[in-house]
């Protein structure tokens, strides 16, 4: 099994078949994280175009009555995908992106794109690795990388160090 670290199926008694559905599963979860981006695009675009007046009187209504969220909550969701946008205009070499709504919505702090994008490259350039081997970029992580860059004491009352 790629890149899990698991024991093979002989050791765990499970099948070949059981160790091929693991995997289905997790492209499943990686398609989902990346879902933000999506239905922020789409949510956009059913803002922008007014297409919610079809069937109700207002974006707000729409969105209540169609997924039981509020119109903040769309507009989170639409400001997150836009993150993703900014990052591939300003910042196209790095291939790292946002892999969850909620570093997005750090990010979306950053009224400058170009900002938005050093933040982020600071934010991956300086990730610690988890137990998998993997970038452990968390939004608190990302958010102590804003707070530094922007010159602003992060949420946890620590000192900030000014990033040259």
């Amino acid at each position: 099994m790629p890149e899990t670290g698991l024991t093979t199926p002989d050791e765990t008694g499970l099948t070949q078949e059981d160790s091929e559905r693991l995997e289905e599963l997790v492209a499943v979860v990686d398609r989902g994280m990346m879902a933000f981006v999506a239905v922020g695009n789409a949510l956009a675009e059913i803002n922008d175009r007014h297409l919610y007046l079809i069937t109700h009187g207002s974006f707000e209504e729409f969105c209540r009555e169609r997924w039981e969220f509020s119109r903040q909550r769309a507009w989170q969701l639409m400001h997150s995908a836009s993150v993703a946008k900014i990052l591939d205009q300003e910042n196209p070499a790095t291939a790292e992106r946002p892999s969850s709504e909620a570093q997005a919505r750090v990010l979306c702090k950053i009224k400058q794109p170009t900002l938005m994008a050093d933040v982020w490259t600071h934010s991956v350039e300086t990730a610690p690795v988890d137990r998998r081997g993997h970038l452990a970029i968390t939004a608190p992580h990302i958010e102590r990388c804003r707070a530094e860059m922007m010159g602003e004491t992060p949420d946890n009352g620590q000192p900030v160090v000014k990033v040259a």
